[in-house]
């Protein structure tokens, strides 16, 4: 290859790898299944509002390696909850830090996925703190919720406490009510509130502060 005088010779720079963040598919495979996703995740970007090291991401597609990719709700703790730029999907090898907690929200057809292939990944490869499955319909698991926490490289099933299921990653509970995934809050004996509930509070507080002023 010739080039003319005073010319430099240009290198074609090598294109950078696409990562999607969009599969085109459907958040949930039914109005329950979105409903406990973006309830799940509404309650828990909320409640670490105010830590600015725990990022919370739902339906985002987590990349363990490239050209891997998983979608759930899910937290981490140790890495800034903002991001120059926004992050569109989650790159393990960028963030350097594996999720503390995950929140699958399974079904029928993911069943198989998410308690065999997903439970070895995040125990073995991705070291996830701790790991938990909710079934809205109840349809594989009777008690429509399991927990697991990791124990010297190994999950373990967590126990339940009254009926619920004690998380020392989230520093909540989780609670299966009547196919309604909720968070308690063991300090305060209170269950969190998604936003919609709280302006459903809000408005009949209104209403009774409107009867006392008639």
């Amino acid at each position: 290859m010739t080039t003319e005088p005073g010319m430099a010779l240009q290198t074609r720079k090598k294109p950078e790898t696409f990562y999607p963040d969009s599969d085109g598919q459907p958040m949930g495979e039914t109005p329950r299944h979105v409903r406990t996703i973006l309830d799940s995740y509404d309650v828990l970007d909320y409640w670490f509002r105010d830590q600015a090291d725990v990022f919370v991401a739902a339906n985002m597609f987590l990349y363990y390696v490239r050209g891997d990719r998983h979608k759930h709700v899910f937290v981490v703790k140790g890495i800034p909850k903002i991001k120059v730029p926004e992050r569109r999907s989650y790159r393990l090898w960028e963030e350097g830090k594996s999720p503390s907690a995950v929140l699958e929200i399974t079904s029928t057809t993911t069943w198989d996925e998410d308690h065999e292939d997903k439970f070895l990944l995040y125990q073995d490869v991705l070291q996830v703190g701790e790991y938990f499955l909710f079934d809205p319909y109840s349809e594989n698991l009777k008690t429509g919720l399991a927990g697991y926490r990791l124990v010297r490289g190994k999950y373990q099933e967590i126990k339940a406490v009254q009926g619920r299921l004690p998380s020392k990653m989230l520093e909540l509970h989780l609670e299966n009510d009547h196919d309604y995934l909720r968070f308690f809050n063991p300090a305060t004996r209170q269950y969190l509130q998604t936003s919609r509930e709280a302006r459903k509070e809000m408005e009949r507080l209104k209403n009774e502060l409107k009867k006392y002023r008639r």
